[in-house]
């Protein structure tokens, strides 16, 4: 593998850094447009159960990171996940996840949990889309900043009045960074 998603990221990864990737994207049409990772397993999220089993069979060799924005955060840092890849719009949140969690208390515990359940409205609006993703995280950030006026680059797509009100009603309680 030479590249990975080019067209869509615009970044590149050589195939000497890569030894494995599990693929876990898609609609999931197949399953009625459920969120596939979110699909319980045996009491659990269907992700928790990949990862765990790859942590396993490895022996720790591979070293797991949380995607998607942080959906799915808490359980999968149970699974065996060593960190993970936040969103930008609630980074310091996701963080603050993390640092709970690693305290391994059942404190720790129960306050990530309550700051994902806080933030996790956000987070499955912000990854509804890339277009979403782009058009109403950088506004949230500029926001959390203190930026005034967001420029948008086109062809983009362009926030709806209802898409603002939504990521703004979603983003309320974050603080200023």
């Amino acid at each position: 593998m030479s590249e990975a998603a080019p067209r869509s990221t615009g970044a590149t990864i050589a195939s000497a850094d890569v030894t494995g990737i599990v693929l876990a994207g898609g609609q999931g049409r197949r399953m009625g447009g459920v969120d596939k990772g979110l699909v319980p397993l045996a009491g659990r999220a269907m992700a928790a159960h990949v990862i765990e089993r790859l942590v396993a069979d490895t022996g720790g060799a591979y070293r797991v990171f949380n995607g998607r924005g942080g959906m799915e955060l808490p359980e999968c840092l149970r699974a065996g996940c060593v960190g993970m890849i936040p969103a930008p719009e609630c980074f310091d949140v996701q963080v603050a996840i993390y640092e709970a969690m690693r305290r391994g208390t059942p404190e720790g515990e129960a306050e990530a949990e309550r700051r994902y359940k806080e933030v996790l409205p956000l987070i499955v609006f912000m990854m509804s889309s890339v277009d979403t993703f782009v058009c109403y995280g950088k506004r949230i950030v500029a926001r959390r900043l203190g930026i005034e006026h967001v420029f948008d680059r086109i062809p983009c797509q362009r926030p709806s009045e209802f898409g603002l009100r939504t990521a703004q009603r979603l983003a309320a309680s974050l603080p200023p960074l």
